[in-house]
């Protein structure tokens, strides 16, 4: 492996270092994945799906709705002792 060394404005440094730790990695390997993707030497990696089809969900219970399912959760939980027998 060969060293390259770059000289780059303090401006176009800090982006690079800000999107290496957005990506949890050394600049280096951040600029290098770059070089390789635009050179067609990095295999095309599946993109994970973002469902968002259960987003309109979460956020939504009232407090009136959660002691509602509480309640039923509650209920579904109680030991029928004859049925034990």
């Amino acid at each position: 492996m060969k060293t390259f060394i770059i000289r780059i404005d303090d401006n176009l440094y800090k982006e690079v270092k800000k999107h290496a730790e957005h990506n949890s990695t050394s600049m280096n390997k951040f600029i290098l994945s770059i070089i390789e993707a635009e050179f067609g030497f990095t295999k095309k990696t599946k993109k994970q799906k973002n469902y968002t089809d259960l987003n309109n969900l979460f956020g939504k219970w009232g407090k009136e709705d959660y002691s509602h399912i509480l309640k039923n959760i509650d209920e579904q939980r109680k030991i029928d002792l004859e049925l034990w027998k």
